[in-house]
């Protein structure tokens, strides 16, 4: 079995000397069997298992350690911002 993926046109915007050209590039079509776009959607669910696996042990290592680790103010900002949502009472998120 063969899935056919379009191509989604791109639109570039160039500037010349007489003012600015707009080109419509069209991408290359794509033919890809069902076992290939399988594989390569596991594949790409393994990723993200493993990256939040790793995140969360890198939280588990910065627990206890924030002020030593010279975090950017825009960073511990957004984490405090994202645990307003979470009710330590019940364990659950907002």
């Amino acid at each position: 079995m063969f899935v056919h993926v379009f191509p989604t046109p791109r639109l570039t915007v160039r500037k010349i000397p007489s003012g600015v050209m707009l080109e419509l590039k069209q991408e290359k079509e794509v033919d890809m069997t069902y076992e290939e776009i399988s594989t390569g959607l596991t594949q790409a669910s393994e990723v993200m298992d493993n990256a939040q696996r790793f995140a969360r042990k890198g939280v588990e290592m910065a627990r206890g350690r924030l002020r030593l680790l010279n975090i950017p103010h825009y960073l511990l900002a957004g984490l405090k911002r994202e645990l307003q949502d979470y009710n330590t009472r019940t364990c659950k998120w907002k």
